[in-house]
């Protein structure tokens, strides 16, 4: 916890700076950090070094090379954002499918010290190369189009886009994502028990949440492209919403299935919406300080996501549903329509 707050923290900073020097050179020296932060994590001893070695981790792989890239993006493309950025999510997808077996693999074959040192230095050398032949020296210069809503340059600084209700819209959108999913995956384990599934069972229901975000991010960042964002949004908070109450009300792995499948729609349309919609709407001069506060804001979520479920399943008395599947499709039904009667 400490560490990911931390590092949120740092975000707006490196996105100042991937504006200063380029996302090329952030790529660059982040991936130089990423390695030394695995050196340093494998000599870490106590709990103070390893809560620095681990912010380390955050702050320069999940924090600046993940900022770098997308800003990367941004700086290249326009009218095709949203499908390189659908791509990007989808191989971050895959990569997060294959990274924990090959960490299994590598500290059951060498130990975990070994393991960190040659995972973090792999992942350091590929941004590294990635950032030498891959990114841009010099973006190109583009002109303002009707796309870009910002001043003479077709961008806001920071600060003006703070002060627009289309940037908190957007981010109460993403710190709600982050918050809900972090939050059940978290809990997944003894919410799905009340359903009578074991650990086994419900762990397997990520993989519907994987299988799912990744063809909705490849189709969401192609829809992104052609749809108002508004349009996606509402659609990926809806979806957001029916999972949740699915994965509540589940009496059987078909269900518990349906609504990990939901979430992960809705993660996936939501991330391929965002990146294009900050780039697009708020310009590019000062995209990446804007692109660091929304990732602090989508890492805040997702830390407190896990708390507030847990400090409300003890207040009402756990993770249990209604005692039986009518009574709690009754309670549903009169919250919405407490809701819908609410001025």
């Amino acid at each position: 916890l400490v560490g990911t707050l931390l590092s949120a923290a740092c975000l707006p900073w490196i996105g100042r700076g991937a504006d200063r020097i380029g996302p090329r050179r952030m790529m660059m020296a982040a991936s130089v950090g990423l390695a030394l932060a695995g050196v340093a994590l494998s000599a870490v001893q106590g709990i103070v070094a390893l809560t620095l070695a681990f912010f380390l981790l955050r702050v320069f792989g999940q924090g600046a090379l993940s900022l770098s890239s997308s800003h990367a993006l941004a700086l290249r493309y326009d009218a095709n954002l949203g499908a390189v950025e659908g791509l990007r999510g989808a191989t971050i997808a895959a990569a997060s499918a294959v990274a924990p077996q090959v960490s299994i693999a590598l500290i059951a074959a060498r130990g975990w010290r070994s393991a960190a040192v040659v995972l973090a230095v792999s992942a350091g050398a590929v941004g590294l190369l990635a950032a030498l032949f891959l990114v841009d020296r010099d973006p190109p210069r583009r002109a303002p189009t009707e796309r870009d809503r910002g001043g003479d340059d077709g961008s806001f600084t920071l600060a003006e886009a703070r002060a627009t209700a289309s940037l908190w819209i957007l981010f109460v959108a993403l710190a709600t994502v982050a918050a809900v999913l972090t939050a059940v995956h978290f809990h997944l384990q003894p919410i799905l028990a009340t359903a009578g599934m074991n650990e086994a069972e419900a762990a397997r229901t990520f993989a519907s949440f994987a299988a799912a975000g990744l063809a909705a991010t490849l189709v969401g960042g192609l829809l992104a492209d052609r749809m108002r964002p508004s349009v996606l949004l509402t659609v990926a908070m809806t979806l957001l919403a029916v999972g949740t109450v699915l994965l509540g009300l589940a009496d059987s792995a078909l269900d518990a299935h349906v609504g990990m499948a939901l979430h992960g729609v809705a993660h996936g349309i939501a991330t391929a919406t965002m990146a294009p919609t900050l780039a697009r709407y708020f310009g590019r001069a000062h995209h990446g300080a804007i692109r660091g506060l929304s990732g602090s804001v989508g890492v805040a979520g997702a830390a407190a996501g896990p708390w507030a479920l847990s400090a409300l399943a003890d207040v009402v008395g756990g993770f249990g549903r209604a005692r039986t599947r009518a009574g709690a499709r009754r309670r549903v039904v009169c919250v919405l329509a407490a809701a819908r009667s609410t001025p």
